[in-house]
């Protein structure tokens, strides 16, 4: 069997990258919030959803649209349930730094760039070409083997939800978001919006920074309807007048929420600038100085939960977004919070801040920590498989970040990513929601080796 899956990667992989490729020419960015209508993520999800459910159909695969909220390929059919492969099609925003088109996949020196490459679009790309390998070797499994391509992983996570309302939960669900061997555990997570009372008369005309909740932002723009500032240019700010106005462009580095030690928050220079040159007084001073608090922490300080425990370690807090709409300031936060705070008390503190400037909170996205014991048999057959296949030893571990893996009964974090995959990679280039997104070509031909035979194992055991 071993000769017979490395054959097949070798003969599939040119046709596995330009499934990616054209996956990652898809601009598929979800909405903070669902539209109304056929498509609640917006086209570009859709277009991504049905290019892979064509693709799926094309391998003899049966494909099954919900509703636009995410799609599912199966092979096989069984009344003792399914293994699931849950991956997302979405993607953050490319932001700034890029060297290239960040939706045109760039094949150079044995990987390939562009936004999606390793979050999330690869893994699906790998996880279409497992499911190639069992419809092609017409294996007779116990179970059927379910595909789940969601829509919404980047900003709501409301896919999953209606897909578990809707259809019926995996019996195990593998999730390729991560990295090997398997993870067992995420943080709490928590995304929403403070929004300000109208502010009227305020000599602040733009404020624009972020591209998500869940990205540490690496611009703030600023313009302001006044001259006679100080003006800066020292690489991370840079202020000047143009006709009678101030524009103050503030510079930072990327990051994902769930590490946001490694970025350096451009909100929070902007806001410092505007606080210490007294531009704003009153109520509007009140919601900057909120702004500071959120944007100059990260574990939680300016809305009071800070907090650690032994398995998660210390709770996190970005100020992701921070936009000024029909006088009216919109204050994006992500919040990482491990069992040491319980949910209701996370809240009030999130609340009684919002009070404080009188504004309102909308919380769409609001989940515990999900954790799996290490000694749950369907962990210890991952791990059992891992160290047969690689001749590693596995040693579950938990994360900061958020995967689907939280929404399912028995969902693990498993690959497609290996330890050391970002060792040469400069800072604040090619991890995931940074520019030059990258992944190595090897990693997914030994991802796709090792999908394959753990799905057979899983099979053979659950």
């Amino acid at each position: 069997m071993k000769e017979q899956i490395q054959r097949f990667i070798e003969e599939n992989t040119p046709a596995m990258l330009e499934d990616l490729r054209r996956l990652v020419a898809i601009p598929s960015m979800a909405p903070v919030v669902p539209a109304s209508g056929r498509y609640p993520y917006l086209e570009g999800c859709a277009k991504a959803l049905d290019y892979m459910l064509a693709r799926g159909k094309e391998l003899g695969l049966s494909a099954d649209n919900v509703d636009y909220h995410c799609g599912v390929l199966s092979y096989g059919s069984s009344a003792a349930g399914s293994i699931g492969i849950a991956c997302h099609l979405d993607v953050v925003p490319p932001g700034s730094g890029w060297s290239h088109d960040p939706f045109d996949m760039v094949e150079k020196d044995g990987r390939v760039y562009g936004r999606g490459v390793n979050d999330n679009k690869g893994a699906a790309a790998m996880a279409l070409y497992a499911m190639k390998f069992l419809q092609e070797s017409g294996l007779a499994l116990k179970h059927r083997v379910d595909l789940i391509l969601g829509c919404d992983e980047e900003t709501g996570m409301t896919d999953m939800p209606y897909y578990l309302k809707h259809r019926t939960a995996p019996k195990m669900t593998l999730v390729p978001d991560g990295t090997f061997p398997v993870c067992i555990g995420e943080k709490g997570l928590c995304e929403g919006d403070i929004i300000s009372r109208p502010i009227d008369n305020s000599p602040i005309v733009v404020f624009e920074a972020g591209v998500a909740s869940n990205v540490v932002p690496d611009k703030a723009h600023v313009v302001i309807d006044r001259a006679g500032l100080p003006p800066v240019d020292d690489g991370e700010l840079l202020v000047r007048e143009e006709n009678g106005q101030t524009i103050l462009d503030a510079f930072g580095r990327s990051a994902h929420a769930s590490t946001p030690e490694k970025g350096d928050n451009a909100i929070a220079k902007a806001v410092r600038y505007l606080l210490d040159n007294d531009v704003v007084d009153g109520y509007e001073r009140e919601v900057l100085e909120l702004c500071w608090d959120l944007s100059s922490t990260i574990y939680g300080e300016g809305f009071g939960v800070a907090c650690e425990e032994e398995v998660f370690k210390k709770l996190t807090c970005i100020c992701g977004t921070l936009n000024k709409k029909e006088e009216r300031y919109l204050i994006g936060f992500n919040i990482r919070w491990p069992m040491a705070i319980d949910a209701e008390a996370l809240k009030a503190g999130i609340e009684l801040c919002c009070d404080d400037i009188g504004g309102e909170l909308f919380l769409p996205l609001f989940d515990p920590p999900h954790y799996i014991d290490p000694d749950h048999p369907g962990v210890r057959t991952l791990c059992d498989c891992y160290d047969r296949v690689t001749g590693e030893q596995c040693e579950p571990y938990v994360v900061y970040g958020a995967t689907y893996a939280r929404y399912f009964p028995l969902g693990l974090t498993y690959g497609p990513s290996f330890v050391g995959d970002d060792a040469s990679l400069p800072e604040g280039y090619g991890a995931p929601h940074q520019p030059d997104e990258v992944m190595p070509i090897a990693t997914l031909q030994k991802a796709l080796g090792l999908y394959i035979e753990t799905l057979l194992e899983l099979d053979s055991v659950l």
